[in-house]
């Protein structure tokens, strides 16, 4: 009597589910692409990460960090190299893009704290949005999403396919200039957002008014210029509302005047530049950053 081998496609479906189940969130991805039924089982059962960064290095390399483990995707002629773990494996005739695409799009089929997508600015082309647009069906649930290095319509694009009401924090570091950031004050993830932090762009206050972020919980972002009716509107709209506790505003000093900004809470101040001040239950200080002298006047909610 002859014993029959033992493949994936005769041993029961709980059984693989059980060993699927104890392998860790990158082995079950290495499973994945066995075959197609250990595929189809992981996909049944789903690989979670909690914090993902994607990340377009160049034209020839993309890489995706899982919970911290970095994964290399290189191009090498029709092949995939990918590399992780210092371990090495080559799949011929698969496009780079591709392969690494399909595995994000794997990853952002469940809940997650955390993703960063950045490109490199040196790629003309838009690949991440061209990727959310061809890949993912339905809204993505992320609770905070940091885009790197992105053009404000590929912002806009991007920031769409997140679910508004499960998205808490938007970070947007170092966005190329262009058309759209009128679009992006006009989105639901914009609106319905918790908090919103953005770096190395400077709002021009003559076209976008300060009031655009005052929904939020917490802010940080960058104006040309800080007037006086900036803190008029801060103190006559900003800190009556009970949904804010803290925002941060950097700006160029030759184009503001702090201690201005200062005696709109205190009309009898005269004192320095730099200042620590206190308003009803706020505290308000202006520091100066650095040697490239860049200053900040950050606004917080004291707890009673």
């Amino acid at each position: 009597m002859t014993s029959k081998a033992l493949t994936i496609n005769t041993i029961p479906l709980e059984i693989v589910t059980k060993i699927l189940n104890k392998l860790s969130p990158f082995d079950r991805l290495s499973t994945r692409k066995v075959s197609k039924s250990l595929r189809a089982a992981v996909d049944n059962i789903g690989i979670h990460f909690e914090y993902i960064c994607f990340k377009i290095c160049s034209t020839k390399r993309l890489t995706i960090s899982l919970n911290g483990l970095d994964i290399l995707y290189k191009g090498l002629n029709e092949d995939c190299r990918i590399t992780c773990r210092n371990q090495k494996k080559l799949l011929q005739n698969s496009n780079f893009e591709e392969v690494a695409f399909n595995d994000l799009y794997i990853f952002l089929k469940h809940p997650m704290n955390f993703l960063c997508l950045e490109d490199d600015p040196f790629y003309e082309e838009q690949l991440l949005g061209a990727f959310l647009f061809r890949y993912l069906p339905g809204s993505l649930r992320v609770k905070e999403l940091k885009l790197v290095r992105l053009y404000f319509e590929e912002i806009v694009e991007i920031l769409q396919y997140f679910a508004a009401n499960f998205l808490e924090r938007v970070i947007l570091n170092h966005p190329t200039e262009g058309d759209g950031i009128e679009d992006l004050f006009q989105l639901e993830q914009f609106q319905k957002s918790r908090d919103f932090y953005m770096e190395s762009y400077a709002f021009d206050t003559t076209k976008t008014s300060i009031n655009q972020f005052f929904h939020f919980k917490r802010f940080k972002i960058k104006v040309d210029k800080l007037l006086k009716e900036d803190a008029i509107k801060c103190r006559d709209d900003l800190l009556k509302r009970d949904t804010f506790n803290y925002c941060a505003m950097n700006f160029d000093e030759n184009c503001s005047d702090p201690v201005e900004f200062a005696k709109v809470f205190q009309p009898e101040y005269s004192g320095e530049d730099v200042y620590k001040l206190s308003y009803q239950n706020f505290k308000i200080t202006c520091n100066c950053y650095g040697r490239s002298e860049r200053w900040c006047i950050e606004i917080e909610r004291i707890a009673v």
